[in-house]
């Protein structure tokens, strides 16, 4: 699994809500990306 950042997930979470799905590997590129 790719490592959580809180911060990074809450983030994710509202992309996860207004797109209804993601793959596992662009949610794993998004969290190792620096924001």
């Amino acid at each position: 699994m790719c490592p959580r950042n809180p911060a990074k997930i809450t983030q994710i979470d509202q992309t996860l809500v207004h797109r209804q799905f993601v793959p596992t590997n662009v949610v794993c590129t998004l969290e190792t990306i620096p924001i």
